[in-house]
Formats: structure tokens, sequence, C-alpha cells
């Protein structure tokens, strides 16, 4: 199967334009990008089989030379992003705790070691040097913080029955 791609002119990001099935030949795709591509912006008819698999890092895709790769120093940002959101989420029941006169010194080293790991994480974002590399951190971010946003509706429910 063709689709159209084009860098997205407002966010520089790939756009697919996947068309309908009666839209079966190249002279039926360009007269389809000439509505739907941005007046001014290139596009390329691609076959189906070039784009990236992994939809994790969606928001990096560019088109270059007619093919859609991952930027990755978009996808370094994207992975720093869900790690601080993932870090955030993990330091959250510290947070209060370390208000608390008692628990504050037990507090704090809990959240130094939390800090401590996605220090390495960062570092292993830093490093990469290709896109599935990212993708990989990417994805046990997401499950990581899947799997604390499932512990918190256990704990949620247990409590208000």
């Amino acid at each position: 199967m063709k689709y159209i791609v084009y860098n997205d002119p407002s966010t520089n990001i790939a756009a697919l334009v996947y068309p309908a099935p009666h839209i079966d030949s190249v002279d039926k795709l360009k007269k389809l990008a000439l509505k739907v591509v941005p007046e001014g912006t290139s596009y390329n008819i691609t076959e189906s089989g070039e784009v990236p698999l992994d939809r994790g890092l969606r928001n990096a895709w560019q088109v270059k030379e007619g093919n859609v790769i991952v930027n990755l120093s978009r996808a370094k940002e994207i992975c720093h992003q869900k790690r601080r959101e993932v870090r955030a989420t993990e330091l959250a029941p510290w947070d209060v705790k370390t208000t608390v006169p008692h628990l504050s010194l037990d507090a704090e080293q809990e959240r130094q070691k939390i800090r401590d790991k996605y220090v390495d994480i960062q570092t292993q974002i830093n490093e990469a040097t290709i896109p599935e590399e990212l993708s990989t951190i990417h994805a046990a971010l997401s499950l990581k913080l899947n799997e604390i946003s499932r512990a918190d509706k256990i704990e949620f429910r247990s409590l208000h029955p």
C-alpha cells in the first residue's frame, strides 16, 4: 500500500496520509496530496513498509529525503519527559513523608535512591546512538508508569470499599 508523507509545517513532525482503498494509483494519490498537504509543503508517496513500527516515539518522526525517520534528539527529549514523569510519580508518596519530623530522614533516603536510579536512566538516554535503544527505554518507562498507576488504583480501592 502506498501513502503520502510530509513534515507538518506547524510541528515539523511527519504526517502520514493513508488513502481510502479506492485511491489505488499514483495519479489519484497526487490528486489527494493536492487536497491534504498544506500549500508549499513538499511530500512523497511512500510504501507502507517504510514507517517505523514503534509508535512510542511518534512525535520524533520526521520525513527526510522521502523516508520517515526517528529524529534522535527529539526521541531523547521524549524519553527524558517520560523519565521525569515516572520519577515524579515515584517520588510523590515520599514528598509528604519528608515533612513529618519522625519520618523525614527515612523518606529522604528513599527519595535519594529513586533519584539515583533515574540518573542512571538519564545517562542511558543521553548515550543512546540509535532509535531502537530509545524505544526500549521509552517502553520500559511507560510500563513502569502503568504499574504505578495500577498499584495506586488498587490501593485507593482498598482504602475506599
